[in-house]
């Protein structure tokens, strides 16, 4: 075995520092970096010489600046295929039931009369032809292409390991690729929306 393996992590506390001390590109993990750029601007800490269960951290605005324009937003927020956005936006049957749904997983309550409106008008143009190609399975997204290469702790020093994950930054800094099963205009209206209640004032000031 090349290293222990504790699982996925499903919780930040069940994160640690990435740092490096040989600073090598190929010991990079940048999916993980994008969760963890964004976790240090809300108070978490790499650190477990000093855990602390509680955290005090002054609103500043590097914290919406990381929502509107970081990485990870980037990739929350783009329906990709096999996500389980793609699936509730294409299963759902009303267009109020599509966007209540949104409502309660982005900011875990309802829109009030006059959000359900605003996103009504949004959304409503297309909702019936949105999906234009049949969805792929479940559990199929993958924000890039399943890699032939790994790097490891054990091949890291090669020379191709380098370049091979300073591609795989270039391409997760890119984004992901959006699902070609929703009509592109409408897909991207919605995208619009998950973005806008990523970026709404409760979400980055009610941490």
């Amino acid at each position: 075995q090349n290293a222990i393996n504790f699982g996925l992590p499903r919780r930040s506390w069940q994160l640690t520092s990435l740092s490096n001390e040989r600073d090598r590109p190929s010991l990079a993990l940048p999916e993980t970096q994008s969760i963890v750029d964004i976790l240090k601007k809300f108070g978490w800490r790499g650190s477990r010489m000093e855990p602390r269960t509680r955290t005090k951290v002054e609103l500043n605005l590097t914290q919406p600046g990381i929502l509107a324009n970081g990485v990870f937003v980037q990739r929350m927020t783009t329906i990709t295929s096999g996500s389980e956005m793609e699936k509730l936006v294409a299963e759902s049957p009303t267009l109020d039931q599509l966007v209540q749904s949104i409502f309660l997983r982005i900011l875990t309550r309802y829109p009030t009369s006059n959000e359900l409106v605003f996103c009504n008008n949004l959304l409503r143009d297309g909702f019936e032809d949105r999906v234009v190609k049949e969805l792929k399975k479940m559990g199929k997204a993958h924000a890039l292409p399943n890699p032939d290469k790994y790097v490891t702790w054990s091949n890291h020093l090669q020379e191709e390991a380098n370049s091979f994950m300073i591609d795989k930054q270039l391409l997760i800094k890119n984004g992901p690729t959006p699902s070609p099963a929703l009509q592109k205009n409408w897909r991207e209206r919605c995208e619009d929306l998950l973005w806008a209640l990523v970026n709404s004032p409760e979400m980055v000031f009610s941490p």
